[in-house]
């Protein structure tokens, strides 16, 4: 009877491992539905990019930020190095949810490269942790008027974003 114990007891004790191990393997992986009309062209754990055929870019990575800033700095630091450091012109700035509920800001930028006015956006979500927080990026760049064929799409795509 104390070996079926033990052996019940081990076998219950590996299950658990192997939940423990599982949910770690698998939270560092991104999922997002892409948007219509782009072509996954490189997926990692931490990072998607993807391209239309006119040549709109799109680009969703996270990163781990171990000084732990929150959803407000950041959106802070970017409004910050674009608009002051890069020359950018602000947009506008909302707020936008993940696939998860988890709020996130919604940054939209304008500049001039090579001639031709372009749109780029920043989506941000912060994600908190115990000994580091991770930050969630998806950006989108693409020419005025392409930016403007698939906006409602890429907006779709990071709400999806898990």
């Amino acid at each position: 009877m104390r070996k079926y114990q033990i052996q019940k007891s081990w076998g219950c004790i590996q299950k658990v491992l192997l939940g423990v191990m599982s949910v770690f393997w698998f939270s560092g992986c991104l999922t997002i539905d892409p948007p219509k009309h782009f072509l996954i062209v490189q997926e990692e754990l931490d990072q998607i990019k993807a391209l239309s055929s006119d040549e709109a870019r799109f680009w969703v990575r996270e990163f781990k930020d171990a000084n732990q800033g929150d959803l407000a700095f950041w959106s802070e630091a970017i409004q910050e190095e674009f608009v002051k450091n890069r020359g950018y012109l602000s947009i506008s700035e909302e707020k936008i949810q993940d696939g998860t509920g988890r709020e996130g800001t919604l940054l939209t930028f304008e500049s001039t490269l090579n001639g031709v006015p372009h749109r780029y956006l920043f989506a941000m979500f912060v994600i908190p942790g115990w000994s580091a927080n991770t930050i969630r990026v998806a950006e989108y760049l693409a020419p005025v008027e392409i930016y403007e064929k698939y906006e409602v799409s890429i907006e779709q795509s990071i709400r999806s974003l898990r």
